[in-house]
């Protein structure tokens, strides 16, 4: 597996999102959508999951003394209250305004407002990879993760269909190849966007919030 440690472009501290089972010692790389208490919520909880991850992240760096690693137990209790604002319809939360609609509401809970951001990518990759690289550039180098939607895998077998996962850092592209570094289920994991970019039919988004103070 590449070393995210080695990106040009990367969080400052993804080791943040480690989450321990303290009933068996198993650790983890931020949430995992099979954690939720429904099947329903099993099957289509990656968003809500997305989104947690990006806001613990944040969150946690206002609390310096805040216990690490994160206990699975906590982490799911987050991503239940998550659910109650960010929720999947029928079809699941297949595009970035359906993602982000109910963030405000979540951090306005916790005493925050948020700068919400996007981008989207068309059916056939009507986007170019610099476009994808500099959305990704400008979030990290914040500090910010970026949630970021496959609606199909094209030829990246790292991905999965209709599903979101958490980008914490890339690399300097290199011709066609961009590579960056995903929290996926528990897992962390290295993805080629630029083979996803130029091999997508149905293409996807890019989704990310900061959190300000409320006024």
């Amino acid at each position: 597996m590449m070393n995210y440690e080695k990106m040009t472009y990367r969080l400052r501290d993804i080791e943040a999102f480690t989450v321990a089972d303290f009933t068996n010692g198993k650790t983890f790389m931020g949430g995992d959508q099979k954690w939720f208490h429904t099947k329903w919520q099993r099957l289509s909880g990656c968003g809500p999951t997305t989104v947690t991850n990006i806001f613990i992240y944040q969150t946690r760096k206002n609390e310096p003394d805040a216990t690490r690693p994160m206990a699975k137990a906590t982490y799911q209790a987050r991503m239940e209250e998550v659910w109650k604002h960010v929720t999947p319809t029928i079809h699941g939360i297949p595009t970035t305004d359906l993602l982000l609609k109910g963030v405000p509401s979540l951090l306005a809970a916790h005493g925050y407002r948020g700068v919400l951001d996007k981008l989207d990518i068309g059916p056939m990759a009507h986007v170019e990879l610099a476009a994808v690289v500099d959305f990704l550039k400008t979030h990290l180098q914040q500090d910010i993760p970026v949630a970021f939607l496959t609606l199909d895998i094209g030829k990246e077998p790292g991905l999965d269909e209709w599903h979101w996962v958490t980008i914490v850092a890339m690399d300097e592209p290199r011709g066609n190849d961009s590579y960056a570094m995903i929290l996926d289920n528990g897992d962390i994991k290295a993805v080629n966007l630029g083979l996803w970019l130029t091999t997508t039919k149905k293409g996807g988004g890019l989704a990310s919030f900061s959190l300000q103070p409320a006024q």
